[in-house]
């Protein structure tokens, strides 16, 4: 028997001649399934019926099939560690990293960052950009006007 596979039950030498799995199983396309000692990248673990299903599309490894459960993203996407998405652009607000393929939330009172996550490019209504941070506007200025940061 394959040391995956169930030794009180038939068996045969590989991971795939099994009639029942030690530990869990990997439904393949052609309706067999494969005996596995860990899910492989791409499946989760469904602990009630020892299987190995397929995350969502956009996840490299996941905790469920729901879009909001990857914990990695496929090549190409970004993950939003704050809602456990995978995205293939960040969105305002978040600082593209670009070496770990995440989406980093820009410090707070940032509309948008670059660089860093730390460093402001440009900030909300009612905040005035000051070097690289985002400081609350003195007075509501009109529609005309803008605010300025004297030094």
């Amino acid at each position: 028997c394959h040391i995956e596979c169930n030794p009180d039950k038939p068996c045969g030498n590989t991971d795939t001649n099994c009639t029942s799995c030690r530990h869990l199983k990997q439904p393949l396309s052609d309706g067999k399934f494969r005996c596995v000692g860990i899910c492989p990248e791409g499946t989760y673990t469904n602990e009630e019926d020892k299987l190995c299903l397929p995350c969502h599309s956009q996840c490299g490894s996941c905790r469920n099939a729901s879009e909001y459960s990857c914990i990695s993203c496929k090549t190409d996407f970004f993950l939003i560690h704050d809602t456990m998405t995978c995205v293939e652009s960040c969105p305002e607000q978040y600082y593209t990293d670009n070496h770990l393929r995440k989406c980093i939330h820009c410090k707070n009172d940032c509309a948008s960052c670059d660089t860093s996550s730390q460093i402001c490019t440009s900030c909300p209504d009612g905040y005035a950009l000051k070097d690289t941070d985002c400081i609350k506007a003195s007075k509501k200025c009109q529609s005309d006007e803008y605010f300025s940061v004297n030094e």
